[in-house]
């Protein structure tokens, strides 16, 4: 029995059709077209993070060209948007109508934050699960996540349809290795027209240090809040994020701006002096500090963050590292700061230094290279469906990921010490895609 030289999706479709099942609205505006273009169509289910229930109205704010591409009846694309995937989590009831419906015509789920829901699909159809972690800074891990859902890891390590896909290099390092299984780094990025052209007026910009902390009355980021101000007292602070008007609750901090409109949003970045970033996790990542760095405007951050590991993979130690924004101690950002309110010259050097960022670490080209990559495993995986179910049997294989130093898996707690890695080898792809088309092949004569 001859495999096919081309391999049709569901509905006989020549392009994979993702599920993208998630609740955070940047990402959503990012990942959609880029997806789009790396040759997958894309069912978008953003939900409100609140209610947990898909949202018409989210849905409006992001690219919208997904409709053109996804190649079933309007009635259809709804009834899928309307299962409950979130809403009924972590129980997951589904009806046999929404499993049914979902059976039909997804052939990759791609989840973000809640693993319980990574492992329900990898069982339950026949179908690539992507599951896409952004880190829970110091909280908690998706470990820790699985073990409260009740969640056995050998459900990963068992199935052959099962993706591990970070944001972030280092979210492997905390991490249960069997939940890691097949892993593929997908970099986070900025699309410079998301942005809509601002750009950071250098010079000319005002004395004042910004930073992005949303949710303030939710108790996390009140205690960010609250060591932010504390740190950074006597800077001429401004807050930005999805909060009201000086905090709302007990708070009325006049240094609290609010959620902003976009045009409002932009200008003010574009014409502030410095951003310190207030993250100290190596595990989580905002995207505030990345957009920030797009349109020119300096970040300081700690060293204890994606950031620093970044210029570590590349060879930059720790005291090359703090000439592109890395700083140690609170005292050490507040001095750097007040010398950039003083002095605009030193804030454009840090700009430039930091375009190693923009061009060579949260790459959008690199990132399309990556979800390319992310479609061709997608495929090989489909492959294995055999005889109407997929093989339960424990993977023989690793899947690869693309040879080169830039999208390489972190390695257990690397440190900012300066040393250059050494250069992995490059895996011939075809070789392997040969290997796995025999094991599929004598799977077949097996059966026959």
């Amino acid at each position: 029995m001859a495999l096919p030289e081309t391999f049709k999706f569901k509905n006989g479709n020549d392009k994979p059709l993702i599920l993208w099942c998630s609740s955070h609205e940047t990402l959503a505006k990012e990942e959609i077209p880029l997806l789009l273009e790396a040759g997958f169509r894309v069912i978008p289910l953003l939900t409100n993070m609140w209610t947990m229930k898909f949202d018409e109205s989210l849905d409006e704010v992001i690219c919208q060209d997904w409709k053109k591409t996804v190649g079933l009846d309007q009635g259809i694309v709804r009834d899928i948007q309307a299962c409950r995937v979130f809403e009924t989590s972590p129980n997951l009831e589904l009806t046999t109508r929404e499993e049914e419906l979902l059976e039909s015509h997804v052939d990759v789920f791609y989840v973000t934050v809640l693993p319980n829901l990574a492992s329900y699909f990898s069982k339950r159809f026949k179908a690539s699960v992507v599951f896409r972690p952004f880190g829970h800074g110091n909280i908690q891990t998706y470990s820790n996540i699985s073990h409260a859902y009740g969640i056995s890891f050998d459900q990963f390590t068992s199935r052959l349809n099962y993706i591990f896909c970070p944001i972030l290099r280092t979210l492997m390092e905390p991490e249960n290795p069997e939940l890691c299984q097949n892993s593929l780094y997908l970099r986070a990025f900025v699309s410079p027209e998301r942005l809509r052209g601002a750009k950071w007026i250098a010079g000319k910009s005002d004395p004042v240090v910004i930073d992005t902390i949303p949710r303030i009355q939710v108790p996390y980021y009140m205690e960010i809040y609250k060591r932010f101000i504390s740190d950074f007292d006597g800077l001429p602070l401004k807050i930005l994020g999805g909060n009201q008007p000086g905090g709302g609750g007990d708070l009325d901090d006049p240094r609290i701006v609010g959620r902003l409109p976009d045009e409002d949003y932009h200008r003010l970045i574009s014409s502030a002096r410095v951003c310190i970033y207030h993250g100290q996790s190596r595990y989580h990542l905002h995207y505030h500090p990345i957009e920030f760095m797009f349109i020119g405007l300096p970040v300081l951050f700690h060293r204890n963050t994606p950031f620093a590991v970044e210029l570590a993979s590349m060879g930059i130690g720790e005291t090359e590292a703090t000439q592109f924004g890395m700083y140690s101690t609170a005292e050490e950002a507040k001095r750097r700061a007040l010398r950039m309110l003083e002095d605009p010259s030193l804030a454009c050097e840090l700009s430039n230094r930091q375009a190693i960022f923009r061009e060579r670490i949260f790459c959008r080209e690199k990132a399309l290279d990556e979800a390319r990559w992310l479609r061709t495993v997608c495929e090989s995986q489909l492959r294995w469906i055999v005889d109407g179910h997929l093989t339960t049997e424990p993977a023989q294989y690793c899947l690869k990921m693309r040879a080169s130093r830039n999208n390489k898996p972190s390695q257990a707690n690397p440190q900012v010490d300066g040393k250059k890695p050494p250069e992995p080898s490059k895996p011939n792809v075809l070789r392997w895609m040969k290997s796995i088309c025999k094991k599929i092949v004598k799977k077949i004569l097996m059966m026959n």
